[in-house]
C-alpha cells in the first residue's frame, strides 16, 4: 500500500487552478530555502486479513520517508508474550503486502513487519491481528455509538496523532437536493461523529436546523490543516433556527468553521460566501437553488502547506476563496468570483471539487 504523500515533498513555485472550467489560479513563489512541504506522520499501517482459505493476508504501507531500496521482513507472533518468528526467507522488495501461508487459527497470532535498509532491519511496525469469525470478510469494521445510525460520508484523517487513521461520519444517510422538484424539508439535522481507528467513540456535533440536510448544504473536510500532526474538521455550520415557513433555509449567518479533531469543539469560523449576490440576480426562487450549491476542498498551493478551498455556486455566479488555518485562525488568502467575466466563465462549476498541480510545478 504506497502513501499517498510519497511524491508530495518538493519546494517549487505553486500554481493551482481549482475546480474544473479554471476557476481560480493562484501562484506563489518558495525559495530554495523553503521548509520541506507539510505532510501526515502515519504509521505504517500493517493490516492483517483471514481469507477464506484459512491464509491471512498483511498489507503495509510504503512511507514518504523510506529510501528507494527498502525492503520488508514479515513477522508473526504467537500469543501476546510469545517469541516472534521472521516468516520471510528474503525480503519483501517489490511490494508491500504478503499472504502468511503457514500461519495456524490455534490461538490468537500477531504480524509486524521490520524495514530492511543498507541490509540492516530498522524498527518494527505495530502488530495486527484477525479474529476468527472474520475470515473473508475485506474490511474492519466499527461499531457506531447508536447501532441504528445510517451514515452518508465519512472523512478519514487521523484525528489523535497516533499514526492511525480515524473516522469522521455524517449522519444520516439522507440526501435531499436544492433544486425545485426535488426540494423537501428536511425531517431532522445532521450530525458528524468521530471514531478512532479501533472504533472508540470520540464525539458527536450537531449541524442543527441552520444546516439543510443535503451534501450541497453541508460539505466537511477532514486535514491536519496546522500541521501538528493532528487533524481538524472543517464543516459549513449557521446558527439557530433559521427556516422559512415552509422549512428552507434562507436566511440566517453563515460559517466555515473549524472542529477539533479530537473533541469536536469549535476552534475558529469565518464568514462562508455570502447568498446575497445569487438572490439579488436571480431572486428568491432561483436564488435559493444556486446560492445552495457549497463544496469545500484542500489544495497545496504554495507548495508547503495545506489551504481550504470555500467554494459556492455551480450552474450561474461562482465564488471561490482560499483560506489557510495556523492552529488558531482562519486567514483569507485570495477570494474570486466569476462575476464580471463574461459567459464562458458562467456555469463552469460542477458537482465536486478537485484540486490539482495541473502544470506540475509541485
Amino acid at each position: 500500500m504506497k502513501d499517498s504523500n510519497r511524491n508530495c515533498a518538493r519546494r517549487l513555485v505553486c500554481r493551482v487552478t481549482v475546480f474544473v472550467g479554471a476557476l481560480a489560479t493562484a501562484t506563489w513563489a518558495a525559495s530554495a530555502e523553503a521548509a520541506e512541504r507539510q505532510l501526515e506522520t502515519l504509521d505504517r499501517g500493517l493490516i492483517a486479513r483471514l481469507l477464506p482459505d484459512g491464509h491471512v493476508y498483511l498489507g503495509w504501507r510504503l512511507l514518504e520517508s523510506d529510501p528507494p531500496d527498502v525492503t520488508f521482513h514479515v513477522y508473526r507472533r504467537a500469543g501476546e508474550s510469545g517469541q516472534p518468528v521472521r516468516i520471510t526467507r528474503q525480503p519483501i522488495s517489490r511490494t508491500t503486502d504478503f499472504v502468511d501461508r503457514s500461519a495456524t487459527q490455534v490461538g490468537p497470532s500477531f504480524w509486524f513487519v521490520r524495514p530492511v535498509v543498507d541490509g540492516k532491519e530498522r524498527a518494527p511496525s505495530q502488530t495486527d491481528r484477525v479474529a476468527a469469525d472474520e475470515a473473508g470478510r475485506p474490511f474492519v469494521r466499527i461499531r457506531l455509538q447508536d447501532q441504528s445510525t445510517t451514515f452518508q460520508k465519512v472523512g478519514i484523517a487521523d484525528l489523535d496523532g497516533d499514526g492511525r487513521y480515524d473516522f469522521v461520519i455524517k449522519q444520516p444517510n439522507a440526501n435531499i437536493d436544492p433544486y425545485i422538484k426535488y426540494w423537501k424539508p428536511s425531517p431532522g439535522t445532521y450530525k458528524l461523529e468521530a471514531y478512532t481507528a479501533s472504533g472508540r467513540f470520540l464525539w458527536r456535533y450537531d449541524l442543527g436546523w441552520a444546516i439543510e440536510r443535503g451534501i450541497w448544504y453541508s460539505p466537511y473536510v477532514v486535514y491536519d490543516f496546522d500541521g501538528d500532526g493532528k487533524a481538524e474538521v472543517a464543516v459549513k455550520t449557521g446558527e439557530g433556527d433559521p427556516r422559512d415557513p415552509d422549512g428552507r433555509v434562507r436566511s440566517g449567518p453563515e460559517y466555515l468553521t473549524i472542529l477539533d479533531g479530537v473533541t469536536g469543539r469549535p476552534v475558529t469560523r469565518i464568514d462562508w460566501p455570502s447568498r446575497k449576490p445569487f438572490y439579488d440576480r436571480h431572486g428568491d426562487r432561483a436564488g435559493y437553488n444556486y446560492s445552495s450549491r457549497n463544496q469545500l476542498g484542500v489544495a497545496y498551493l504554495d507548495g508547503r502547506h495545506p489551504h481550504l478551498i470555500v467554494e459556492r455556486g455551480t450552474y450561474s455566479l461562482i465564488v471561490v476563496v482560499a483560506y489557510r488555518f495556523d492552529g488558531k485562525q482562519l486567514r483569507q488568502v485570495w477570494r474570486w468570483d466569476n462575476t464580471k467575466l463574461g459567459r464562458r466563465w458562467q456555469g463552469q462549476g460542477a458537482h465536486w471539487m478537485h484540486s490539482a498541480d495541473v502544470d506540475g510545478d509541485g
